[in-house]
């Protein structure tokens, strides 16, 4: 007499099929869960290198004498034709090897910018005559040394080293009076002036009385009469404000770089979450599968008996 297996039962069939199902479905979620896992971890890697990346300050080249606009009913065709520093002459370079043999060889420049007296000397020269226009001065020698002093202190009381070094300072202020005299020389009409009468230079009445009958100077005269009582503020202000959109612009990007990292670290984070999980669910199906062998030995030692 043989002994045959009992036949399963249909509670047997059906805890077969739903530990066979419950395997697959774990074998499925597992490796979507690994999936999701290179998924973290791509953009993760990519969130660290976006927050390396450095973008360039685009405020460059933005500083420029900005011309007011004055009211009129006739269109102006005058164009301000800009000063060649390069051909102002140094008219006080004896004076100055003089002054040098008196103190030893060192320079006597007057002012807080000594390394820069021979560009501020050509910025003086450039005011002088708007200055004289406008009657603020009478001895040429004492008025001079006051304006290369308020010019060196102006320029060099400005705080923008990210922006521009000293002797970006000194040229840039150097462009924008050039551009700055040769505006108010055109509105003025002060060569137009000069070349009329030779011999008896525009003064600060002459302006006033020919205002009255032109609409133009008189603006020109009237805005003059307040910028020229310190005609660098405006770039000053300028430059200045550059290195504030600078500071600006670092923050932000500290900021972005901030946030993405910490963007990535929340990607790191649920990668791990989600690797975690599939070790979980690989020790499940490790546990399934060692069960199933013990119940497949099971049935095969009943069909041995």
């Amino acid at each position: 007499m043989s002994n045959k297996p009992a036949a399963k039962t249909f509670i047997d069939k059906y805890e077969d099929w739903i530990l066979n199902a419950f395997r697959r479905v774990l074998s499925l979620l597992s490796l979507l869960l690994l999936i999701g896992f290179v998924v973290c971890l791509v953009a993760s890697f990519s969130k660290v290198v976006e927050s390396f990346s450095v973008e360039e300050f685009s405020g460059d080249g933005q500083i420029s004498f900005e011309e007011p606009v004055f009211e009129t009913a006739e269109e102006d065709d005058q164009q301000t034709q800009e000063i060649d520093l390069s051909k102002i002459p140094d008219e006080n370079k004896e004076k100055d090897l003089q002054d040098n043999e008196v103190s030893g060889g060192q320079p006597v420049p007057g002012h807080s910018m000594p390394a820069h007296d021979a560009e501020i000397k050509k910025m003086v020269k450039m005011l002088l005559p708007l200055y004289f226009v406008m009657g603020q001065y009478e001895d040429t020698d004492a008025f001079t040394s006051v304006l290369k002093q308020y010019l060196a202190n102006r320029i060099s009381s400005i705080d923008a080293p990210d922006i521009m070094d000293s002797d970006q300072l000194v040229d840039g202020a150097a462009k924008y009076l050039n551009q700055f005299v040769a505006f108010y020389t055109t509105q003025l009409k002060l060569k137009e002036k000069a070349s009329g009468n030779m011999n008896s230079p525009t003064t600060h009445q002459d302006l006033i009385k020919d205002a009255k009958e032109d609409a133009i100077l008189a603006q020109a005269l009237e805005a003059l009469e307040i910028v020229i009582m310190d005609p660098l503020e405006p770039f000053v202000l300028q430059v200045e404000s550059l290195q504030s959109n600078f500071d600006n612009f670092v923050a932000s990007q500290d900021e972005a770089h901030t946030v993405s990292l910490g963007v990535s670290l929340q990607y790191l984070t649920f990668g791990g979450v989600l690797l975690g999980s599939v070790c979980c669910l690989v020790i499940i199906l490790l546990i399934f599968k060692a069960e199933n062998s013990l119940r497949r030995q099971a049935d095969a030692q009943e069909e041995i008996e």
